[in-house]
């Protein structure tokens, strides 16, 4: 006895009942479309070996380098971001005063995860500039 799944579309109404295999067989076969649409979308067409392969690795360094500098920036935002939340649960905690649900670990952990993602940034942007990379 096989299993039967049923689909049910919320447009039309209509009812769809598949073998299982089938079910899986579409499954996989959307899954591989995605994957070689995103494949194709995610690596450009100036990169191909016909230039050599000096010209790709040289490419391939501009393009770590664009993504260590958004990197540096994005875990700057996000650390300061942390930092200002815990000093925002901080001055609640002290306006409330005994009356506070506020805990200290939702005023210390976004203030240490915080400092912790700034301190990142500043160590790619520092060993960037200590190590001579362009």
């Amino acid at each position: 006895m096989q299993h039967v799944n049923r689909l049910v579309f919320f447009g039309n109404n209509k009812e769809i009942y598949m073998k299982t295999e089938q079910l899986e067989q579409r499954i996989l076969f959307l899954s591989l479309l995605l994957f070689i649409t995103l494949f194709a979308f995610l690596f450009p067409s100036h990169a191909h070996a016909a230039k050599g392969l000096a010209r790709m690795a040289e490419e391939a360094a501009a393009q770590s380098n664009s993504v260590k500098n958004s990197l540096s920036t994005i875990f700057t935002a996000i650390g300061f971001a942390g930092v200002g939340y815990g000093a925002f649960n901080l001055w609640r905690k002290g306006k409330e005063g005994e009356q506070s649900r506020i805990t200290a670990a939702q005023i210390f952990i976004p203030m240490v995860g915080g400092a912790a993602l700034a301190a990142v940034s500043f160590m790619l942007t520092m060993a960037q500039d200590t190590v001579g990379i362009q």
